[in-house]
């Protein structure tokens, strides 16, 4: 993949999903480790906010979280693999 590869906010395919848009800039490939949804994938603190609920379209979702010291916004994209009983 190159820099110029565009990843969709809502299923996270890569460019010739439903949802592609080609005004969306692409994202760069970050030298640091995998996200791990508690950290700011930018200047990794962990002073972040989701802004909305969990969106869910079928198995997947999305949720807008935002980083409050470098103010950067993403989406987090979340998958369904199961569920459990709650007692």
């Amino acid at each position: 993949m190159t820099d110029e590869t565009y990843f969709c906010p809502i299923c996270g395919d890569v460019t010739d999903c439903p949802h592609y848009d080609p005004t969306r800039k692409p994202r760069k490939p970050k030298a640091k480790g995998r996200y791990d949804g508690t950290h700011c994938p930018y200047c990794n603190s962990s002073n972040i906010i989701s802004l909305e609920q969990v969106q869910m379209d079928g198995s997947f979702g999305t949720q807008t979280i935002e980083c409050l010291d470098c103010k950067k916004r993403w989406y987090d994209i979340l998958k369904l693999v199961g569920w459990e009983e709650t007692k």
